[in-house]
């Protein structure tokens, strides 16, 4: 996806919106120390709380600032920071290790690197991404201990430039010095990207080697719209892309419009725009940006963060709060969703030789580890009590498993019953339709769910048995292909005629050119990321069954994805 033409790169949008203005890279200290083993342990662990309380002090001084200036639900990330930092398990490894004779700066610097190395390793951008957060906190936590200070004073106009940009030098950046954003990595779900959105710095990421690309001092456009950076514009472009931005800021007013709306087809069809989450930060993100429930709440990070399961309070603690945030609106949670990418140690799991099709998700829980489930389901069933919550079960690929899921679901119901436990008697239980073989079988497996949720991330390899990260075979990763798409209608087929809501979640959610398409086959949902829902409501107003209908005809008639691709990009 990334290559250079000219003057031109291109990466992946992170926040909408057009800069112009002049290169300036990110200059941050190289934070080097003498790992000199400690005289006396005790006074390294003293030296290391005070730089720890120092740390979380700060940390809240700039959450608050951030908060009226803001709102809430960004000053949250930074303060995830401060839970990142007190977290029982890394707060007792850098103890454990400072008492083993290590420095304070080594401490942290380990176990911070052990743990963002855990996160980096997982396929799931949400969660990938907490590896960007822990590095951010062992960074200043290190410039605690050593005395040292970065600087985050930037002319107008500036273009910041990094390989990464952490959340902590996003939230102090001033929108009305700062053009735009553009880094090497990360993505459109981190932390930084959360708060650039709402800052609305325009912010590209995936500029291959920007260091030896760029210059500062070099003048840039940055097209949050397309990812393009130009580089060293000519004037009739720079020109261009000037009159683009004002007609970009009347468009944003126009998306506002349809702040506080549902969302209609322009001949009054219902479709819930949802978002996906993995923690209170990424929930109230949505909330600020107008979603109308959380059709994906993923529960892995509450698994993957600890050296131990969650206990079903921790679980009931989470899952409570996401559903009084939420007011009412739909909180979708998705049952334990490990193997394949997602390991987790304490968990012991069998190394297997293909584990994307191996025991991962329900499959484990129903055969390995069903006390585990029932624990998660104990915590889902008590929280529906205090909201609108939706349990969701992942990989489901036949009948006897979603039997034998539901049997232990109406288990747990008679067991709070009898405990005189309270909770959401109508509950609705569905299931992801992420294997082929759900989809070929989902008019018999819409007689034992309330609700489904298309994954087409999932689905589209295993249909077209394609990874996405592997360069030989990408070619074959596409939703566009009609295999896929016979899938994709068959199932919302199969959900319309039992009268059941079906939704779509990954990546094709979010794809305009499609839109056409799920409106024709009856998909009554999207889950999404927060900062397109307002756009992608104001889209569908636009569109209609009828030409709906058109387009999906002529769809049917290509053959290959590439026909298909070319076609929709006509609209």
């Amino acid at each position: 996806m990334n290559f250079y033409e000219n003057n031109k790169a291109e990466g992946i949008v992170c926040s909408k919106g057009i800069g112009i203005g002049n290169v300036v890279f990110v200059e941050k200290n190289d934070i080097n120390f003498d790992a000199v083993r400690p005289e006396n342990a005790q006074d390294e662990i003293a030296r290391y709380k005070e730089a720890l309380s120092r740390f979380i002090k700060r940390t809240s001084e700039f959450a608050d600032e951030l908060e009226n200036s803001l709102g809430k639900e960004d000053a949250e990330i930074l303060r995830s920071h401060i839970s990142l930092a007190e977290d029982p398990e890394l707060d007792g490894l850098i103890v454990k290790m400072i008492l083993s004779g290590k420095c304070a700066e080594a401490a942290v610097s380990g176990v911070c690197n052990i743990f963002s190395k855990m996160f980096a390793g997982i396929e799931d951008e949400v969660i990938k991404q907490k590896s960007l957060d822990i590095i951010d906190v062992k960074r200043q936590l290190l410039n605690t201990l050593l005395g040292t200070e970065e600087s985050t004073g930037f002319e107008k106009g500036s273009v910041i430039a990094s390989k990464d940009i952490e959340p902590s030098l996003v939230a102090v950046l001033s929108p009305d010095n700062i053009s735009a954003i553009i880094t090497e990595n990360g993505n459109e779900n981190s932390h930084s990207a959360i708060l650039a959105r709402a800052l609305r710095i325009p912010f590209v990421s995936g500029i291959e080697n920007i260091e030896e690309r760029l210059v500062s001092g070099t003048e840039v456009i940055v097209d949050g719209f397309s990812g393009i950076v130009y580089i060293s514009p000519d004037p009739e472009l720079k020109n261009a892309y000037e009159e683009r931005k004002q007609k970009a800021k009347d468009k944003e007013l126009e998306y506002e419009a349809f702040r506080g709306k549902q969302t209609f087809t322009g001949d009054g069809k219902k479709i819930s725009l949802m978002c996906n989450a993995s923690g209170l930060p990424d929930l109230r993100n949505a909330i600020e940006n107008d979603c109308e429930g959380i059709g994906l709440f993923r529960t892995e990070f509450l698994f993957m963060r600890s050296d131990h399961a969650p206990t079903e309070e921790e679980q009931f603690d989470l899952y409570q709060k996401a559903a009084q945030l939420l007011d009412g609106k739909p909180l979708t949670i998705r049952t334990l969703d490990i193997g394949g990418d997602k390991n987790i140690p304490y968990l012991k799991m069998k190394e297997e030789s293909n584990p994307f099709l191996g025991l991962r998700a329900i499959r484990y829980c129903l055969k390995k580890n069903p006390e585990l489930f029932r624990s998660q389901i104990r915590a889902i069933l008590r929280a529906s009590a205090f909201g609108n919550i939706r349990i969701m079960l992942p990989m489901i690929s036949d009948v006897p498993e979603a039997v034998e899921a539901n049997r232990i679901i109406s288990k747990v119901k008679d067991s709070l019953r009898e405990e005189g436990i309270e909770f959401d008697e109508g509950i609705n239980v569905g299931c992801m339709i992420e294997t082929p073989s759900a989809a070929v079988i989902s008019d018999i497996l819409a007689k034992h769910f309330d609700f489904f949720s298309i994954g087409t991330n999932d689905l589209t390899g295993y249909v077209m048995c394609s990874d996405r990260g592997n360069s030989e075979t990408a070619y074959l990763y596409s939703v566009c292909q009609p295999a896929v798409l016979r899938l994709v209608e068959k199932a919302s087929k199969s959900a319309r005629e039992a009268g059941i809501p079906i939704s779509v979640c990954g990546e094709a959610a979010a794809d305009d050119r499609l839109l056409p398409l799920f409106i024709d086959y009856g998909i009554t949902g999207l889950s999404i990321s927060p900062g397109e829902v307002l756009e992608k409501r104001m889209l569908i107003s636009r569109l209609n069954s009828e030409n709906a209908a058109d387009i999906a005809a002529n769809i049917h008639k290509l053959e290959t994805a590439e026909e298909i691709i070319s076609y929709l990009n006509e609209f």
